[in-house]
């Protein structure tokens, strides 16, 4: 009978090597780890794709202009509080 020290070094490599090649792969295609390829390219190139970056860059950018202002309202406020 093993041992429960031997059972979990061994899966924890395996799980280890499984991250590091998961990661490289991101990392040289941009693919995530749970997408086929094929598929990837797929989403890339279709029209929803192309309308749902749209969508992203405005609501990134309509957040950011949000979050300034936010920080601009506080600062006005602390201003206030000292004067």
């Amino acid at each position: 009978r093993k041992s429960q020290q031997k059972c979990v070094s061994d899966y924890s490599m395996v799980a280890d090597a499984f991250s590091a090649g998961a990661t490289m792969r991101y990392m040289l295609t941009g693919v995530p780890p749970d997408v086929n390829v094929e598929e990837f390219m797929a989403m890339q190139s279709s029209p929803v794709a192309a309308m749902a970056k749209i969508v992203g860059k405005i609501a990134r950018k309509a957040l950011r202009k949000k979050g300034k202002e936010k920080k601009n309202d506080q600062a006005q406020k602390i201003k206030k509080r000292f004067k």
